[in-house]
């Protein structure tokens, strides 16, 4: 894997390199594509691609653009676009084609993560260069429904995308387990294409996060590194709203209220600091809350201070809240490493300690002896046994598939000799 493939991960590394290669709302990239196709004559220059994340609405617009010989130009949810950022970006690409006699497309994705009050006048400064365009201009958006979207909304077709289908996306987490060389149980892998819920890019990335752990991918390491996703959305949900907060009071709530461990969401607003602030300065200001925060959890939790928890929870809102609102934009968030390493660590605790409780009753030994004698030696044998029982398994599966295959083919062969 080259150095660029390395920073972008998996998602990049295996994405379809042609249209037909996308999974799933195949009718809908197809009705997309002859739009696109036929833009000239259209009756709505501007088109709003919207559904869940990952089911590929971004990509469809890339590999169509590709496919047409369109040169894409895109405005992300990472980039500022605030009224004057959007009308001197965009105002000469509408009108003329490149250098090369390219037409330009215009992509504006995640156009549903543009606040009024954090992008000012983005709205009608899309509506300004919609005006004067001379070339296809397409919106991405995960919920299109936004009262600020309704002008855009009334100009644009639209084209809805569908979650993927879970066995769609099980057989794309296989093509790739085996790319990458992984071994895997089918059954998990097909969890684990359950549980992304229709989406193709978080299933990928999740396979990616997974293959980094040794041994075999298996559902109960799926259960130790992926069991806690309701928690996850919960946390986002709870720095979403800090974030989009109108006051400092609502960004306090919006944490206070929020359904995990106080001590525990540090961690997740120190691993996505990098998304929450757009400059060094920011940045600094923002980790010295932290550090306050930190030194705040110290105190309660070894002081047993527990006066200082509203301050704490204090500290964290703030250091969510407080970057300049007119620099705001659609907040990408992700789950810390750090976070899931310590929940593998308190999956696999409690795992041995209740193995240990069971061989401890049936040997009449103390607990903590068990753990440290006896499942160190259980854990080597189990891991190298299962091991090989499920390689024997693996390859017997596909040596069986195989002969199924040729016996197939051999019927077939001699039905049209018959014939």
């Amino acid at each position: 894997m080259n150095s660029e493939e390395d920073m972008r991960g998996w998602n990049w590394k295996h994405r379809p390199s042609s249209f037909s290669e996308v999974l799933g709302n195949l009718e809908v990239r197809r009705g997309f594509l002859d739009w696109l196709r036929n833009w000239e004559k259209a009756t709505k220059k501007i088109a709003l691609l919207y559904g869940p994340p990952g089911v590929g609405k971004t990509l469809t617009v890339e590999l169509a653009s590709k496919e047409l010989g369109y040169h894409l130009i895109e405005l992300n949810a990472s980039d500022e676009r605030t009224r004057d950022v959007i009308l001197d970006r965009l105002r000469a690409a509408v009108t003329a084609n490149t250098i090369f006699g390219q037409k330009n497309l215009i992509l504006l994705d995640e156009v549903d993560g543009i606040y009024e009050r954090g992008d000012s006048g983005a709205v009608e400064a899309i509506l300004k260069i919609i005006e004067i365009s001379k070339c296809p201009i397409v919106m991405t958006a995960n919920d299109p429904w936004r009262e600020s979207l309704l002008s855009l909304r009334q100009r644009a077709e639209l084209f809805k995308f569908d979650k993927v289908h879970t066995n769609s996306i099980a057989k794309r987490l296989r093509e790739i387990a085996d790319k990458e060389g992984l071994l895997y149980e089918p059954k998990a892998l097909e969890e684990l294409a359950s549980r992304s819920r229709g989406d193709v890019r978080a299933a990928i990335q999740d396979l990616e996060s997974l293959s980094s752990k040794n041994g075999v991918i298996g559902l109960e390491l799926l259960d130790q590194v992926l069991g806690n996703r309701i928690r996850e959305d919960n946390v986002f949900e709870a720095i979403r709203r800090c974030w989009y907060s109108s006051t400092l009071e609502e960004g306090v709530s919006a944490i206070r209220e929020v359904d995990v461990d106080h001590f525990e969401l540090l961690d997740w607003i120190y691993g996505n600091c990098l998304a929450l602030y757009n400059s060094p300065e920011e940045l600094s200001y923002g980790l010295s809350l932290m550090a306050h925060a930190d030194f705040m959890k110290a105190r309660i939790l070894t002081k047993q201070e527990w006066k200082l928890l509203p301050y704490y929870i204090e500290l964290l809102a703030t250091s969510v809240f407080y970057p300049p609102k007119n620099k705001r934009r659609a907040l990408v968030l992700k789950r810390p490493e750090r976070v899931a390493e310590k929940w593998i660590r308190i999956s696999k605790l409690k795992s041995k300690i209740k193995l240990a409780s069971s061989i401890s009753k049936v040997f009449h030994e103390r607990r903590d002896t068990v753990i440290k004698l006896v499942i160190p030696v259980l854990s080597l044998v189990t891991n190298a046994d299962l091991g090989t029982i499920f390689l024997g398994q693996e390859y017997a599966a596909r040596a069986k598939t195989k002969t199924k295959e040729r016996k197939r083919i051999k019927g077939e062969k001699k039905e049209r000799k018959l014939s």
